[in-house]
């Protein structure tokens, strides 16, 4: 078990391609304490490797990453296996659940309506650790639409509010 304060994930295809340089692409931590990363679609097949960036890794040093499958996937006491979220059952009559995707604005990462310095920041804040959001924030915190949310789509929204650059939704 590791108790790192940030975690990378470096994911990598076959050919030696990966999403970001190593160590990789910051992971984000969620309320249930799970890490989690997006991972774009041409690498649902890949290979991972988690890491501190501080010299920690897992799998170890020279060893293969872990192989993505297409599916969620948790590591988890020592086992690399897909991931399900947890249910609950429910208290009362089910209700239908929604066939669509969430709708979001690209870049409102606060989810009021509006693309502003405030997203920028909850981006910031996410990114170090100092906020946590739902997977809903972090799709609609993609604002460059490359599957990860980062620095690059805080000072991307940045550069939007001052009128520098568009979001495409």
């Amino acid at each position: 078990s590791t108790n790192w304060s940030t975690v990378y994930a470096y994911v990598y295809d076959s050919n030696s391609n990966s999403i970001a340089a190593w160590p990789g692409s910051l992971m984000i931590r969620s309320s249930n304490n799970i890490w989690s990363v997006s991972i774009p679609s041409q690498y649902s097949k890949a290979m991972v490797i988690f890491n501190d960036k501080n010299g920690t890794q897992i799998p170890a040093s020279m060893q293969p990453g872990f192989q993505l499958n297409g599916s969620s996937m948790i590591y988890q006491n020592g086992n690399w296996t897909t991931y399900t979220e947890p249910t609950t059952a429910p208290t009362a009559a089910p209700t239908q659940v929604p066939t669509t995707s969430p709708v979001f604005v690209r870049g409102d990462t606060n989810l009021d309506g509006v693309v502003n310095l405030k997203d920028a920041t909850i981006i910031q804040k996410s990114v170090v650790g100092l906020a946590t959001l739902s997977s809903t924030a972090m799709l609609a915190g993609d604002a460059n639409n490359d599957g990860v949310m980062n620095l690059k789509d805080a000072t991307l929204i940045q550069k939007y509010v001052v009128g520098l650059a568009t979001i495409v939704n």
